[in-house]
């Protein structure tokens, strides 16, 4: 294909392959390229500027050889021939003087974002961070569902024996068996105790009264008696085998609780004072009075104190002579029975 029915360029009209055209258009071209390396501005100027820009490089200023270049269109297309002068063509002039650098044009839009890249080495495993603060205890989960039983398990050893426990209580009696055989005679048993004595027989004609005996010496003495103030106190004193006794019981009828009174200073027990063989008690307020009848006719008196739930014999004082000028005494032949009497009546002292 020639080159005039080729696209037009978008640099302007491009020259015929001649060696003048040729080379004139080739430097227009070039000049316009770096024109537009230089300032994009420059390289996005219109296509009808372009060629009006290669027309005027193309022309010859001086009016020199040829006349200005003409297109494909405005001619017919002869046959390349060389120039008589020196082979060059009519269409190229002298080599202009080099054009200033134009200015940087503006920046273009971004491009498109390129493919990903290949994933680089993994890094090296940094140091472990610091532990965190533990965090709140959750909520408790609800009770599961019981499980299904499992199967027994072996049976354990023994257990100690348990304590005993209490003894039952007695079964009903049984029914009587049936009688065994009787026995072997037994040995003969020991003599049994003697019965019962028998009804007294009926009594006999009584006798004549013998002579009176001598009066015989007098024995130990035996003696009580008791006083009781309120249904909540009671107070006794007694004699037995020559020592005389106190005590007092929290209510009537009540066991009394007693103390050996002979220990105490002044106790009648010897033959100047006589020995004890009567005995009397009384209480009026804190105090109770014990008083003894000797054998020689003499009366002692002890005081006790009996405040509250007291029997406190008065131990610094003890038992005081209260004999009268006139001794007591009892008459012959009487028998002494522990009333403290003179002559046939009884001593109200």
């Amino acid at each position: 294909m020639r080159p005039e029915d080729r696209t037009r360029s978008t640099l302007g009209p491009l020259p015929r392959r001649s060696a003048r055209r040729l080379t004139g258009g080739t430097l227009a071209s070039i000049a316009l390229v770096l024109v537009g390396i230089a300032s994009p501005a420059v390289a996005a100027v219109p296509a009808a500027a372009q060629a009006k820009a290669v027309e005027t490089a193309t022309a010859n200023p001086a009016g020199g050889i040829g006349a200005p270049c003409k297109t494909s269109k405005t001619r017919p297309k002869p046959k390349p021939k060389a120039d008589p002068a020196g082979g060059q063509d009519a269409c190229r002039g002298p080599r202009g003087p080099r054009g200033h650098k134009g200015d940087t044009g503006p920046e273009g839009p971004e491009g498109l974002q390129g493919p990903q890249g290949e994933t680089g080495p993994a890094g090296e495993t940094g140091a472990p961070g610091a532990k965190g603060t533990p965090g709140a205890a959750g909520t408790p989960g609800a009770t599961g569902a019981p499980g299904d039983t499992g199967p027994q398990g072996d049976t354990g050893p023994r257990g100690n024996t348990g304590p005993a426990g209490k003894t039952g209580a007695p079964g009903d009696t049984g029914p009587q068996g049936d009688t065994g055989p009787a026995g072997e005679t037994g040995a003969r048993g020991a003599t049994g105790a003697p019965g019962a004595t028998g009804a007294p027989g009926a009594t006999g004609t009584p006798g004549a009264t013998g002579t009176p005996g001598a009066a015989g010496a007098t024995g130990p003495c035996i003696d009580i008696d008791s006083y009781s103030p309120s249904n909540s106190e009671s107070f006794s004193a007694a004699l037995r085998n020559n020592s005389a006794y106190g005590g007092r019981a929290p209510n009537t009828g009540a066991a009394v609780v007693w103390q050996n009174l002979s220990g105490i200073t002044g106790y009648p027990n010897r033959a100047a004072t006589g020995f004890p063989c009567g005995i009397s008690i009384e209480a009026q307020g804190a105090f109770a009075y014990i008083k003894i009848l000797t054998t020689t006719g003499r009366v002692y008196q002890l005081q006790i104190a009996v405040n509250g739930t007291n029997f406190t014999p008065n131990t610094l004082v003890g038992w005081v002579d209260q004999t009268p000028v006139a001794p007591l005494r009892r008459e012959q032949n009487v028998p002494f029975k522990g009333d403290m009497s003179h002559g046939t009546e009884p001593s109200r002292n």
